[in-house]
């Protein structure tokens, strides 16, 4: 796996790398009260990145679509494959109108980053 490789080739040159700071992860955030919701506001999403992105050779990023149980699940499965500590998240800015990104940030502040202090 790359994170090995890169705290192998650290360690190589005297730096000691602690797992999970061997890079970040993250996603594509779309979440809302329901799985249903958050589905529907992620249509325009999706056709975004299949008609501008995939076209030109860009997969869609891990897509983290749902309510609050949903996208923590999401999160979770990833750490056990992957070991990281940073996160990115892009989300619908400039996609979604502005109260469907304002909602999935208030989520994703209240409902989720507190099941992972």
């Amino acid at each position: 796996m790359l994170w090995r490789r890169y705290r192998d080739v650290s360690e190589q040159h005297g730096r000691d790398v602690a797992r999970g700071e061997e890079g970040a992860w993250g996603g594509y955030l779309v979440l809302a009260e329901t799985q249903a919701e958050a589905e529907a506001w992620a249509e325009d999403c999706l056709w975004m990145w299949d008609s501008w992105s995939t076209p030109f050779g860009q997969d869609r990023p891990p897509l983290l679509i749902g309510d609050a149980d949903t996208v923590t699940r999401m999160i979770e499965n990833a750490l056990r494959h992957v070991p990281f500590r940073e996160t990115f998240l892009l989300f619908g800015q400039g996609i979604l109108e502005r109260d469907r990104c304002l909602k999935t940030l208030e989520l994703f502040a209240e409902k989720v980053i507190p099941r992972f202090r």
